[in-house]
């Protein structure tokens, strides 16, 4: 059992706290006293406490915070203690001496150390943070540069490919530097150069019709027994001309144009686009087209080149075409 004076300080503080509708939880947050600390006072367990001066302090306190006298009751402490022999305590406890009246304690130098390592904490994680964003930007950056570069690198090996195509080849005139197109195998020839300067049997054999000078041939064994181009269709619409012709079977269609105006024209050998549209000639030019299974051009101006097929003049051609664009066909019988 505890000394008299405890419960007697105990309950003024408990029936002071129940008049003014009070908990205990109220008054340990206003104070900054462990709640556990304000019962064992309330129940007179000073051997509870943390030892006599904080006790004393804890007491003072509390009794302050309430409106009651907290010397009065530390004096009835001090002389039931001098009654039994034991010594007062004369020093006293800042953190538990050092409030006002009412007024809770300052707090503990103890959290304020715990505040200043949290914040050192966090201003270290916020800094390893920022630089691992900034290593994660960098890579992305990184990968995106090579994507970029590889999609380029891409992008101009297919344009080479593209522009760079074997289907045409571009030959030039004699005369002038004006590209001439036609395929690979069968092209357009030039004016300038000499056909056949040093033939082979074999193409002797194929075009009997062009020899070549000191071993000609005798014109009745070389030349082909066909006749000139026969017309088979002929139509005229509003913006073109068109004209069907038969040439010699089993012979390579072989057309020649020569240009007496400036005369635009777009070919087809064999069904396959010689690959440059509306090439303008310019007047003394020349181009042939050959083909094995058929030759078909457009002409802008029919009447500004002359034409020969297979080494025979073109005719038939009407004169209402004049102005229009003409599409010329021709094909083995």
């Amino acid at each position: 059992m505890e000394d008299s004076s405890a419960q007697a300080i105990g309950r003024q503080l408990y029936e002071e706290r129940i008049r003014r509708r009070l908990s205990v939880e109220e008054a340990a947050q206003a104070l900054r006293i462990r709640r556990d600390f304000l019962v064992a006072l309330e129940e007179g367990n000073w051997s509870s406490l943390p030892g006599e001066v904080y006790a004393q302090g804890f007491c003072r306190n509390y009794a302050r915070w309430l409106g009651l006298d907290g010397e009065q009751m530390l004096d009835l402490r001090r002389h039931e203690l001098e009654a039994k022999g034991e010594m007062w305590p004369s020093h006293q406890v800042p953190t538990a001496l050092g409030s006002a009246s009412g007024q809770p304690l300052p707090p503990r130098a103890r959290t304020h150390r715990r505040r200043a390592k949290v914040r050192r904490q966090m201003s270290r994680l916020s800094r390893e943070r920022s630089l691992i964003n900034e290593a994660a930007f960098s890579t992305r950056s990184l990968v995106w540069l090579v994507v970029v570069l590889v999609g380029l690198l891409l992008g101009g090996i297919w344009l080479a490919r593209h522009r760079l195509s074997p289907t045409a080849a571009s030959l030039h005139d004699g005369r002038s530097s004006a590209p001439v197109t036609a395929s690979s195998s069968r092209g357009i020839t030039q004016r300038g150069r000499r056909r056949h300067s040093h033939p082979a049997p074999t193409a002797r054999a194929t075009h009997p019709s062009t020899g070549s000078k000191g071993k000609a041939l005798p014109k009745k064994k070389t030349l082909p027994t066909a006749t000139a181009p026969v017309l088979q269709s002929s139509s005229l619409s509003k913006q073109y001309y068109k004209a069907a012709y038969k040439t010699a079977a089993g012979q390579p269609v072989s057309v020649r144009l020569t240009f007496t105006a400036p005369c635009w024209i777009s070919g087809w050998v064999d069904g396959r686009f010689l690959g440059q549209a509306g090439h303008t000639y310019a007047a003394g030019q020349h181009a042939t087209l050959k083909g094995r299974q058929s030759v078909k051009v457009w002409i802008g101006n029919i009447f500004a080149v002359s034409i020969r097929v297979d080494g025979r003049a073109l005719a038939g051609v009407a004169k209402a075409a004049h102005g229009k664009t003409s599409i010329l066909s021709f094909r083995p019988q």
